[in-house]
């Protein structure tokens, strides 16, 4: 997927809940939108385990592309200058040095958190490796879950389309807090053999204390992201303004059909499918357009 001009990443990939909790949640209550954001987009565009071909280096972020061209994927090409919109062809010497210094901020940020490792190349770019999640230093992987280490999924669309330029903290908890409870509740659907929707289409209705779970209500295992209430029901209202969330009222599970026993509860469908759409990714044909991909990536 094509996340700027000469900037290809995955079109979905996976982190793990417990780098939500321990480190993006952290960062996103102490002003560090922007490094929570870099975050994402460096694992959008490492090099998987699967797909190392003749490299020996997971998590590699290749094409080497300038910090300058990075920073406009996660904030807007015009940020130091809105009136003059930066363009690579003018060569505006000034901008570019101010987003290389502001990206590089932000790496600075993650290597103190073991997320990201830079070796330094003489007269060019620095080789940027992403490092697994947790913090270990350990090398980059991708969580599918067999390890008992619960997932969130990332859209590439959000970097695709731009969408994540705009966000807002609360919109970035909002997201991460829709498609945690996705999962959950796409769980429970394949429980009951439904059929499940396509990522980021899905529907959960979980109360939103739930996610940080202060009383302790959901088992041990599973993840705890301290996520504020108000600051999910800031995020939510956006993405329910941008058509990202609908939310209505039901009395019943949509699932089993039971009243529920604390009266209505909002139920929210999901709409960021729609952003890998946009992209030209349909993720209800997921499984042949990964192949399509992966044989292109290849090539």
């Amino acid at each position: 997927m094509r996340y700027g001009p000469d900037l290809f990443g995955k079109h979905i990939f996976r982190v793990r809940e417990s780098h939500v909790r321990d480190h993006i949640a952290p960062l996103l209550s102490t002003n560090g939108l922007g490094a929570a954001r870099v975050d994402l987009l460096l694992r959008g565009l490492a090099l998987s385990p699967a797909h190392l071909g003749n490299r020996t280096t997971p998590g590699l972020v290749v094409g080497r592309p300038g910090y300058d061209e990075l920073h406009d994927v996660v904030r807007p090409a015009g940020y130091y200058d809105p009136d003059e919109p930066f363009d690579d062809d003018e060569g505006d010497a000034k901008v570019r040095r101010l987003k290389r210094k502001w990206f590089g901020s932000q790496l600075r940020k993650l290597e103190n958190l073991d997320l990201l490792e830079r070796v330094e190349r003489p007269g060019s770019r620095p080789d940027l490796t992403v490092l697994r999640d947790d913090g270990t230093g350990a090398p980059y992987d991708d969580p599918d879950g067999k390890d008992g280490a619960s997932y969130v999924t990332i859209l590439g669309g959000i970097f695709a389309t731009g969408a994540i330029r705009e966000w807002s903290a609360p919109e970035l908890v909002a997201y991460l807090a829709a498609m945690i409870a996705e999962r959950f509740e796409s769980a429970r659907m394949r429980r009951h053999d439904l059929k499940v929707p396509p990522v980021g289409a899905g529907e959960w209705f979980r109360p939103l204390w739930w996610f940080a779970d202060p009383d302790r209500r959901r088992p041990d295992a599973n993840v705890r992201v301290p996520f504020a209430v108000a600051t999910l029901e800031r995020g939510i209202a956006r993405h329910v303004a941008n058509g990202l969330i609908a939310r209505r009222q039901e009395r019943r599970d949509p699932l089993t059909g039971r009243r529920f026993r604390t009266g209505p509860r909002n139920v929210y469908s999901n709409r960021f499918a729609a952003l890998n759409e946009a992209a030209g990714i349909d993720l209800s044909r997921l499984d042949d357009q990964l192949g399509a991909l992966v044989r292109t990536s290849r090539s």
